[in-house]
């Protein structure tokens, strides 16, 4: 049996095709100025997705996670090993929105302003193992890829 549906479906294809507007290309130079575009679009919003409580913190000092959104996927903060076993760090706890901020601003300045070279890294070696990750991954520097 076939679905008669399918002869009007459309492809990733089609859709890119008949775009009336160029697809913005993020690239690895304007990724701060897009992630702190972000946060502060974040902060505006009715429920901030950046800095936020958690069932996991409830109840600590630090009943707030702060974490870096790039489109709906967490921006690793870092690595830490496990039993042998890389984890990435997505979010950092915090006491308060203010504060989350000021980390995740930090965070951010790290990739660009006052580059921290391990930060870089595991953020352009996360970049580059992700498909759906939109950004041009031609323009990230060779020497941050191991």
């Amino acid at each position: 049996m076939s679905l008669d549906f399918l002869t009007h479906a459309i492809s990733t294809g089609d859709r890119n095709r008949n775009r009336k507007k160029a697809v913005r290309q993020i690239t690895w130079d304007n990724l701060p100025g897009y992630l702190l575009a972000n946060l502060n679009k974040d902060m505006k919003s009715d429920k901030p997705k950046m800095i936020r409580k958690t069932k996991f913190r409830e109840g600590s000092d630090f009943p707030m996670e702060a974490r870096v959104m790039y489109k709906n996927h967490v921006v690793p903060f870092g690595i830490k090993v496990v039993d042998g076993e890389q984890e990435f760090l997505t979010a950092v706890p915090c006491k308060s929105v203010e504060q989350g901020k000021k980390q995740l601003m930090s965070f951010i300045e790290a990739l660009h302003d006052a580059p921290d070279l391990d930060t870089q890294k595991v953020v352009a070696n996360w970049i580059s193992t992700r498909k759906s990750i939109t950004i041009d991954k031609a323009t990230i520097p060779s020497e941050l890829l191991v």
